[in-house]
């Protein structure tokens, strides 16, 4: 084979290699519409989108299954133990995977974010109440009056209230 027949076909193996995969230049995944909130577990990606659906991704941005789940406004995803948990204004919905539903938790209040810690799920209501769910029961923990967002680690609880982010331990403030 010549230079040139070698080059040609180094051109095509490339413009095949680039044309093939998902991502756009910003990284986005084409099929999804308005993503709201992702999970990720055993090398699968959950993503909640406007429309309602749960898509299932792989961790390259393939989409495995565009519509795996359809709720009527969901908020917040994630996996707990074995289960996909989803959000939606006042209820949270428990799934064992791949999508059969288990139980479902109404709230009084709109929920804003939901989070792992440890064994339990916590739950950020509009109100800043800070509920804990373990076993589908609903213990109310404290209020964090103007919290946005949360995060976890083993024993803290990360709050975004206003342009500060404050740290609580599961019994008292830090």
């Amino acid at each position: 084979m010549s230079k040139k027949e070698y080059a040609c076909i180094a051109g095509i193996v490339i413009f095949i290699v680039i044309t093939s995969f998902k991502f756009g230049n910003d990284y986005s995944v084409y099929g999804l519409k308005k993503p709201l909130s992702l999970s990720y577990s055993n090398g699968i990606l959950y993503v909640a989108q406007k429309d309602g659906y749960i898509s299932m991704l792989d961790k390259y941005g393939h989409i495995l299954e565009l519509e795996f789940l359809n709720l009527n406004d969901p908020s917040s995803i994630l996996t707990y133990q074995n289960m996909i948990v989803v959000s939606t204004k006042d209820n949270l919905f428990f799934y064992q995977r791949p999508s059969k539903l288990l139980k479902v938790v109404k709230f009084s209040g709109k929920i804003r974010q939901i989070a792992n810690f440890g064994n339990d799920i916590l739950v950020l209501l509009d109100t800043g109440d800070i509920l804990k769910v373990q076993n589908y029961k609903v213990k109310f923990l404290f209020n964090i009056k103007g919290a946005s967002s949360i995060a976890t680690n083993n024993n803290e609880i990360f709050a975004v209230v206003g342009h500060s982010i404050k740290s609580y331990n599961i019994n008292k403030q830090v």
